[in-house]
């Protein structure tokens, strides 16, 4: 009963989320707290490098070194190839969970010494992202929990679909509505001139 009052919830704040932030708050609203996790990830997955859209927590000491290295603007931005779990993950599109303990390349390293869950996030017949959450706690995954996680995956990843095309919609709208004002306007003696778009 549990998880389904969950994924009842999740089904309906999802739905609510218009963009790829939105998508963000509330699988680590779903996740995080409610799984005793320490750390969720959520990444975009665009060509051949993951882009990470959410980090919680969000300092930057709670993430592995390597990500640290690689930081960019206010999210790291990593090719895929340089993390092979998750590439296999994304390949399969399965999700893989890893017990406490598990030797993975330095890039996870340090995200669940507990436990580690990789999602692979699915949105019609492609993979949007990926999910990593992590357990500083040695972390046992019960069946149910696994169906949990991949019900969540599932609802994640068709909403995170959704997202990127209402925050590119909007990005276009902004783009003409810049693209209709004046770029410079006139200098009137006794007056001020001003523009607005309606």
């Amino acid at each position: 009963a549990d998880d389904v009052s969950r994924i009842q919830w999740l089904t309906a704040a999802l739905d609510d989320a218009a963009t790829v932030r939105d998508v963000g708050r509330v699988a680590v609203t779903a996740l995080r707290e409610p799984l005793g996790a320490a750390r969720v990830a959520l990444a975009d997955v665009r060509e051949d490098r993951l882009v990470v859209t959410l980090l919680d927590p969000p300092q930057p000491d709670a993430w592995p070194d390597l990500w640290r290295a690689q930081w960019r603007s206010e999210w790291p931005d990593a090719p895929v190839s340089a993390l092979p779990t998750l590439q296999l993950a994304l390949r399969d599109g399965r999700m893989d969970l890893w017990p406490a303990g598990t030797a993975l390349e330095p890039g996870l390293a340090g995200i669940g010494p507990g436990g580690l869950a990789v999602l692979p996030l699915p949105a019609k017949g492609s993979v949007a992202g990926v999910c990593v959450v992590g357990w500083d706690r040695p972390h046992e995954f019960i069946p149910e929990e696994r169906s949990l996680l991949t019900a969540t995956a599932a609802l994640v990843g068709q909403a995170l679909k959704r997202a990127h095309a209402h925050d590119a919609e909007e990005e276009l709208a902004t783009m003409l509505q810049r693209s209709l004002l004046p770029r410079r306007l006139p200098e009137l003696p006794g007056g001020i001139a001003v523009a607005r778009y309606l």
